[in-house]
């Protein structure tokens, strides 16, 4: 699936490029992003941005960009996944960022979409709610940075109850 450039009131949501591997690297490689994160590794070095852009895994990824940086990734290929440089939180740039992401999504494609967060991870929690995820099931996800295994709150979110909270 080619990912189209989208634009909000305040960002711009792209394909990833080559050139983003610094900002990417910086803004994941802060433990306050990264502690949330189940799989990259820890550290996080301008070697692993590089690889994951330059990887089919960051095919369906949107860079976030505001003010002509990037400040974070959203990601609603197979999984709903996200981060946020730390500058950055507080200012509802993930919901907005979300929102955009979500609504084309559902237009390319109509299957529910799964997605989850660390419990502990309450800003997280209310991101995913607020866009109208339902909680399913709580599991063991190995969290890589740590090097262990770590409850999950899986979360689900069909077109319909996207279409009921928009």
């Amino acid at each position: 699936m080619s990912l189209p450039e989208l634009r909000t009131a305040r960002l711009r949501l792209r394909p990833l490029q080559a050139a983003d591997a610094p900002a990417v690297a910086e803004g994941i490689g802060d433990w306050r992003v990264m502690q949330w994160l189940s799989s990259p590794p820890w550290p996080y070095r301008l070697a692993d941005a590089e690889w994951f852009i330059g990887d089919d895994a960051s095919a369906g990824a949107f860079a976030i960009e505001m003010g002509g940086r990037v400040v974070g990734i959203v990601d609603a290929a197979d999984e709903f996944g996200y981060w946020l440089a730390v500058p950055v939180w507080g200012q509802g740039i993930m919901s907005e960022a979300a929102r955009a992401v979500l609504g084309w999504r559902f237009v390319e494609d109509q299957a529910p979409l799964l997605s989850g967060y660390f419990l502990g991870n309450g800003p997280s929690r209310a991101v995913l709610t607020k866009l109208g995820f339902a909680p399913t099931r709580l599991l063991p996800r190995f969290h890589c940075p740590m090097g262990q295994t770590l409850a999950l709150q899986e979360m689900v979110l069909t077109r319909e109850a996207w279409e009921a909270v928009r």
